[in-house]
């Protein structure tokens, strides 16, 4: 059945490779990496094909290739969708000038854009420069304090400049909002151990237990505060 599911897909994409993007992504989950390949190189190798391209070998892990179509693609067409995925990849393979560049050039053109102020924060975050992504994030937050995604990312930022009164502050916003938000419940945990406050720790991985029992890096959070407090015969049960 899914091999006929595969044949016919396959079919059907190579009909009109470049306007199937539906099929593509069927495709990419059956793993058919190669034949996707070699069909999309028979075809005009225009902006869409180039951009199919670039993530079909994306989700190969061949992110060399797939930086190699998406500047192609981008020079091609100099659309949002294109710039912007560029500065994700080159993020990725940590080329953060170039990543940053192709940012703040697409801040200037699209201004009001919240999903280029979210990656220039994260890109600011992963070069350890807080201070420029705590007001990034300030901004989008106070812009939307409804979007807990802006309020977490804020938490984050002021937990990696180890200020993690404020960051605790920020999370418990997240967690007032939505009690069941694993990650604030998490980094919570996390904050409470850093500042070496043990009660508000177990409560919170308690909290986190109960949404995700077992979770690899809460358990080591608990291991790690059990042991701190000498509770080593808990230690070993966790």
């Amino acid at each position: 059945m899914k091999k006929s599911l595969v044949i016919c897909l396959f079919s059907c994409y190579a009909i009109n490779a470049q306007i199937d993007p539906l099929a593509l992504d069927s495709l990419l989950l059956y793993g058919k990496h190669h034949d996707l390949i070699q069909t999309l190189k028979s075809e005009p190798l225009n902006n869409l094909t180039l951009s199919q391209l670039g993530k079909v070998y994306q989700d190969k892990g061949d992110v060399y290739n797939a930086l190699i179509h998406y500047e192609k693609a981008t020079r091609i067409n100099y659309s949002l969708e294109n710039r912007l995925r560029l500065a994700k990849l080159n993020t990725l393979l940590q080329r953060f000038k170039i990543a940053e560049e192709l940012l703040i050039h697409l801040k200037k053109d699209f201004p009001t854009n919240e999903v280029i102020e979210i990656n220039l924060a994260k890109l600011y975050h992963r070069q350890n420069k807080f201070s420029n992504s705590i007001r990034i994030y300030k901004n989008l937050a106070n812009k939307s304090p409804s979007n807990l995604d802006y309020t977490y990312g804020l938490g984050l930022a002021y937990a990696g400049d180890k200020k993690f009164s404020t960051a605790i502050d920020t999370f418990l916003d997240v967690y007032k909002k939505d009690s069941t938000h694993f990650n604030a419940i998490y980094q919570l945990a996390k904050s409470f151990y850093e500042l070496k406050i043990p009660d508000s720790t177990y409560v919170f991985i308690h909290k986190g237990n109960q949404i995700r029992p077992n979770h690899k890096n809460l358990n080591r959070i608990h291991i790690n505060q059990l042991r701190r407090d000498k509770r080593y015969k808990d230690a070993i049960s966790v």
